[in-house]
């Protein structure tokens, strides 16, 4: 099987394009890369006018794939995206493969349970894994911090929806917290934006940094920043001041991730 290796410390500016000569030049059947970084090698080709070599399957990892990246994606690789989802403890353990709209559970290597906020299982809660494949350093009901819902059909059970981090949590004045899922749905509302990110910085600060779509002139920044105000206020009231900060890419966290949601307050 052939196997190459790319550091993605590379994945940067001009190297970029490196990476996705490399690519075109090496022709995978898989791809593997985290999310943030196909997201930038699609944002960097898009407006490049570069034409990238589309794999069989392309996988992103670390991060999980919402509808807009999803879309962003399809652009440049093609339609063989696989979502694995997991964690670095459990490995993948939730894989969608492309064409389908469920997620199927990898039940020959790991249990994956979802568990409700009374601890009982149900179709839609915390997700709740164990490992059937480690046995010097079993991991048992490892409760992972994301939420999911899922269906059983004719006997198998799928897992419909990952719906995010449940620590990702929006701070009030107060002491209350509320979810920051409702936030990741708004940018699904409207086209034109290839990445985005919440950033609290206070009680009353809410800072958005946005990454236009370069191939989608719909709306215009304008427009996208008071479609974020109407549905802020619609969640939030007057609580919080919008800062919105254009950018042609969203860089990583410092572990190499690149979360949407962030709470700077301590």
């Amino acid at each position: 099987m052939r196997r190459r290796v790319v550091s993605e410390k590379n994945c940067v500016g001009e190297g970029i394009r490196d990476i996705l000569n490399e690519v075109n030049a090496y022709e995978p059947d898989v791809l593997c890369f985290r999310r943030n970084c196909l997201v930038r090698m699609a944002l960097y080709a898009q407006r490049h006018n570069m034409k990238v070599h589309k794999p069989k399957i392309y996988v992103p990892v670390s991060e999980m794939v919402d509808d807009m990246t999803r879309k962003v994606l399809a652009e440049t690789f093609g339609d063989g995206l696989m979502d694995a989802y997991g964690s670095s403890e459990t490995g993948s353990c939730i894989i969608q493969v492309p064409g389908a709209d469920l997620y199927y559970i990898n039940s020959d290597t790991h249990v994956v349970n979802i568990y409700d906020e009374d601890m009982q299982l149900a179709d839609e809660g915390k997700v709740i894994i164990t490992t059937l494949f480690k046995k010097d350093f079993p991991i048992i009901n490892y409760e992972i911090g994301d939420r999911a819902s899922s269906v059983t059909l004719d006997g198998v059970r799928y897992i419909k929806t990952i719906k995010g981090r449940v620590n990702d949590l929006v701070r009030h004045e107060h002491g209350d917290e509320t979810s920051a899922l409702e936030l990741m749905k708004i940018p699904n509302g409207i086209v034109g934006i290839a990445q985005f990110r919440y950033i609290q910085e206070s009680y009353h600060d809410m800072r958005i940094q946005l990454v236009k779509d370069p191939g989608n002139d719909a709306h215009t920044k304008e427009e996208i920043e008071a479609f974020f105000r109407e549905k802020m206020e619609a969640l939030f009231g007057d609580e919080f001041q919008l800062h919105f900060d254009w950018m042609d890419i969203i860089p990583p966290d410092e572990n190499g991730k690149m979360r949407c949601f962030a709470c700077k307050m301590q």
